[in-house]
């Protein structure tokens, strides 16, 4: 038993712990073809040709993929980067050990997000399908099988409402692109069918059908969701990596990535408005735990009786030679028992990773160097503790602790390795972002005898991940919000308002007098008095109001819940505050006054567009009449 033992750990730490890091010259980006071969190398090509003018030397080619080859294109290595749904990630990183480094923002004319969803949709002119019970007994189209948006949402939501799709419904899968699901609607092959978000807002502005030619069955509407849907929100597609990706070279597609601009005809191409540090996935596991599906689906149950039925007679005149060639085995494996332990321990000394092996409870049994240091502590003097003790491991997003991973990993009919994102509170008070993969050690064929615990140090690219997201978010000479994210909030700001009625109040404001400042002492002397400013105005708003730089001597004021006197009431208060600065140099006392155009954001206001050229019209008025003061705005010309 201790001679299985041995041999199972040593090939389990290669398998699941060792990293051969390798850098390529010509990389390739697997993406799920949801809407066709074609269409997806269109899309994302030039987000190819984007990351080889940021990556010299280095080629990008898109790989098209389907439901069906998207598995053996990661399992072979084939697809060094993928883009693909949700479902489709968890089953991959659970499968082969991927990474998501990132989640796309969507972007439709009808505004931006980093979840989707499903609808679930009939022909209007169906007045017998009306609700989600009624399409009992119905014929419904999805996509495919394995499709996360084009069925598996579309399915829960389903069996949230009494209905059993493989029981009580005529099911056909259409395959890619998604648009069969919506024609054989359309045309009556089908009752009813699924497919993801935004696709549906997207062929009417595109003329292919019109807004009253179907029905949304059990639509919902969710705050900061532009798009109608059936089911529950989850997270965006990923960008994930495979785990034997240069280190390096992911860290500079990430960085690319991030800094991307907006408006880049990559990001047009793509119908997607940028990428953001990667969600909580969990909610997807959730899920296909609730329907067996993807990695949760159950194995096939074969008896030891059926087996000896069918195969009996073979066993009985091959178990002779079977013993023999056994007894053999041993007798090699004995003599190169100690070779074996001896490379063993060379491999887990060289080992970057902290590696930790516990018996089925989690109590440790032998820690390697990294360990050691990570958990400032010694082998002997932690050897048959639990090892949580030692390595105080809690979840990312809910800081709760992660429980017994090597009691869970051990409980698992498969045997293969799992993986978590978490946070490891250090006994010297530091945290640092982690990524645990966990291991069974097999005793025998079926038995456990313990676990081995892999903790893979992340907060790098954890840390520059957010530091990408900051700097793309915010003003370099200010500090402050920059226009993107300015108009991303004052967005959320305005549906908020169209749908609860909550007023809120934006405020342009437009440097007077600055040019002056900037032409006679210089472009330097210019930023200090901007920056001094940003200050003020950020001095002067509430925490739950935000101050951006907007270009240039322009700046913006988005007051939340805020009736207009009280918007009239900051203005006021913003133009005494930079009317009493002035700016020295050389003896000299220069100043700065400020105009500003107000505008109240309420249920009359219109989309963004309508208010922002309304709060620009408010302070190009107040600079005609004088400057260094505001004008509210008014829709009634008198």
């Amino acid at each position: 038993m201790a001679l299985a033992a041995w041999a199972c750990l040593w090939l389990l730490v290669f398998a699941s712990s060792v990293k051969a890091w390798h850098h390529k010259d010509d990389v390739t980006i697997g993406v799920l073809a949801f809407r066709g071969m074609d269409e997806a190398v269109r899309m994302w090509s030039p987000t190819a040709e984007y990351l080889e003018a940021q990556l010299p030397g280095v080629r990008f080619r898109i790989l098209p993929l389907t439901n069906d080859t998207i598995d053996e294109a990661v399992a072979s290595g084939e697809a060094d980067f993928v883009i693909t749904n949700s479902g489709s990630y968890v089953a991959l990183n659970q499968r082969h050990g991927i990474t998501r480094i990132a989640t796309l923002i969507s972007q439709r004319p009808t505004g931006t997000s980093t979840r989707f969803g499903a609808v679930i949709i009939s022909r209007a002119d169906r007045d017998d399908i009306r609700e989600i019970a009624d399409l009992r007994g119905k014929r419904f189209a999805a996509v495919h099988p394995e499709a996360f948006g084009g069925w598996w949402m579309g399915w829960k939501e389903l069996r949230d409402h009494g209905i059993e799709p493989l029981q009580d419904m005529q099911l056909e899968f259409t395959g890619f692109p998604v648009d069969l699901v919506m024609e054989a609607v359309r045309s009556g092959q089908v009752d009813a069918g699924t497919f993801r978000t935004e696709l549906l807002e997207q062929w009417i502005n595109e003329g292919r059908i019109r807004a009253d030619e179907f029905h949304v069955l059990n639509a919902r509407t969710t705050p900061g969701f532009p798009f109608l849907h059936s089911t529950r929100l989850y997270p965006e597609w990923p960008l994930a990596v495979q785990p034997d990706m240069d280190e390096d070279l992911a860290k500079q597609v990430l960085q690319a990535l991030f800094a991307m601009p907006e408006g880049h005809p990559a990001l047009d191409a793509a119908e997607i408005a940028g990428w953001t540090i990667p969600l909580n996935y969990d909610p997807v596991h959730d899920l296909m735990r609730e329907l067996k599906v993807g990695l949760y689906e159950p194995d096939e149950v074969i008896t030891l009786r059926e087996v000896f039925t069918v195969y009996g007679p073979w066993f009985a005149g091959i178990l002779g030679v079977l013993l023999t060639g056994f007894l053999a085995f041993v007798m090699r494996l004995n003599r190169s028992l100690t070779a074996s332990r001896v490379s063993l321990a060379n491999t887990l000394r060289s080992i970057g990773d902290a590696v930790v092996t516990t018996d089925t409870q989690g109590l440790i049994q032998y820690m390697n160097p990294v360990a050691e240091r990570m958990g400032h502590c010694s082998l002997p003097d932690v050897q048959g503790h639990d090892y949580r003790q030692v390595f105080h491991l809690v979840d990312e997003s809910s800081r709760k602790e992660l429980g017994n991973l090597a009691r869970h990993s051990a409980s698992m009919r498969e045997p293969r390795p799992y993986t978590f994102d978490g946070l490891l509170l250090g006994r010297d008070g530091q945290e640092y972002s982690v990524k645990i993969t966990t291991s069974t050690i097999r005793a025998g064929l079926t038995g456990v005898s313990g676990c081995v615990l892999v903790i893979h140090d992340v907060t790098e690219l954890r840390t520059l991940a957010r530091q990408l997201r900051y700097q793309a978010a915010h003003d370099p000479l200010t500090g402050l919000v920059n226009r993107r994210e300015f108009e991303t909030r004052l967005s959320r700001a305005v549906d908020g308002s169209q749908k609860s009625g909550q007023t809120h109040v934006l405020i342009f404001l437009d440097l007077d007098w600055f040019k002056a400042i900037n032409d006679s002492l210089g472009h330097a002397a210019g930023d200090q008095v901007l920056r001094e400013v940003a200050d003020i105005l950020e001095r002067q708003v509430r925490s739950t109001d935000t101050a951006a730089r907007i270009g240039g001597d322009e700046f913006g004021i988005l007051l939340m819940n805020c009736e207009l006197d009280a918007g009239i009431a900051m203005a006021e208060k913003l133009r005494d505050a930079i009317t009493a600065y002035s700016y020295e140099s050389e003896g000299e006392t220069y100043r700065v006054g400020v105009s500003q155009g107000l505008v109240l954001i309420d249920r009359q206001s219109g989309n963004l567009g309508a208010v922002l050229k309304a709060a620009d019209e408010a302070c190009y008025t107040a600079k005609e009449h004088g400057r260094n003061r505001y004008h509210v705005y008014s829709s009634d010309p008198h």
